[in-house]
């Protein structure tokens, strides 16, 4: 079965709710209080698939979802999505699908897809033919994506490994806590939850940049963000890096070897 085939049976899946153990947790159901609309070749052909989902009713929000991390740091996509559906950004969840058809193989680059994935979106789903679910295939529990396999009955798929964690900001963190150390360490006691904090929004930040690169137009900095990147440039910084370089080769000279 080749890719067009499987991907128009996947999507008559979805839209007849023909997932088996899904139960609704791992991957949307039609239902009244959902509305699901699948888009093919998203994002210039980065995706096979992107499902979004728009829950309704407040009290059946998909709660990994909804965080002020990942508002804040895909906000220019959600809010493109909110404005064309008319709703809120706190009801819009995305489910990246990659499709691996019997004619595909399975190679060094699906990693890269499912990462590409998490970055975008927060999470991954791989759709494989009824031909890779053998033993070969059992790395593919290894990987952080929630794998769904066809059953080779009508359009019938079945989910058989599950990642059940929406990635948040893992993949920029500054190290905040050791850097607090630091300064303790060299004296400085008073403003360590201010410092805390503005470590975070600087974060936050290049979290946003970095996403904005994989994606261009859908990141956009907010008023307070881009007050704070003005003050860091407004900041004076007494050396430049060669004069650095020199300070560290002349403090070096002055070490004794028994230091070490």
């Amino acid at each position: 079965m080749n890719e067009s085939r499987l991907k128009k049976l996947f999507i008559s899946s979805i839209k007849k709710g023909h997932i088996r153990n899904n139960n609704d947790l791992f991957f949307p159901t039609p239902s009244p209080e959902v509305k699901i609309m699948i888009k093919n070749e998203f994002f210039f052909r980065n995706f096979d698939l992107v499902v979004g989902v728009i829950k309704k009713s407040q009290n059946h929000i998909d709660a990994p979802n909804v965080n002020d991390a990942n508002i804040r740091l895909r906000s220019g996509l959600l809010t493109r999505f909110a404005v064309s559906e008319k709703c809120r950004i706190d009801s819009i969840s995305f489910y990246p699908v990659e499709i691996k058809s019997d004619d595909d193989i399975l190679d060094d680059r699906l990693p890269n897809q499912v990462l590409n994935a998490i970055l975008t979106f927060g999470r991954s789903y791989l759709v494989l033919g009824k031909s890779h679910i053998n033993k070969r295939t059992t790395f593919l529990k290894l990987l952080p994506t929630t794998t769904i396999a066809y059953t080779g009955i009508e359009d019938y798929f079945q989910i058989i490994s599950v990642f059940n964690r929406f990635v948040q900001d893992p993949f920029f963190n500054l190290p905040k806590r050791q850097i607090i150390k630091i300064l303790y360490d060299n004296g400085m006691v008073d403003g360590m939850d201010r410092i805390y904090r503005r470590l975070s929004a600087l974060q936050m930040i290049n979290q946003k940049l970095i996403f904005n690169l994989l994606n261009p137009g859908s990141t956009a900095l907010l008023a307070d963000e881009v007050h704070f990147l003005k003050e860091l440039a407004e900041m004076s910084v007494t050396t430049g890096d060669s004069k650095k370089i020199k300070k560290i080769i002349r403090e070096s000279l002055n070490r004794k070897i028994t230091e070490f």
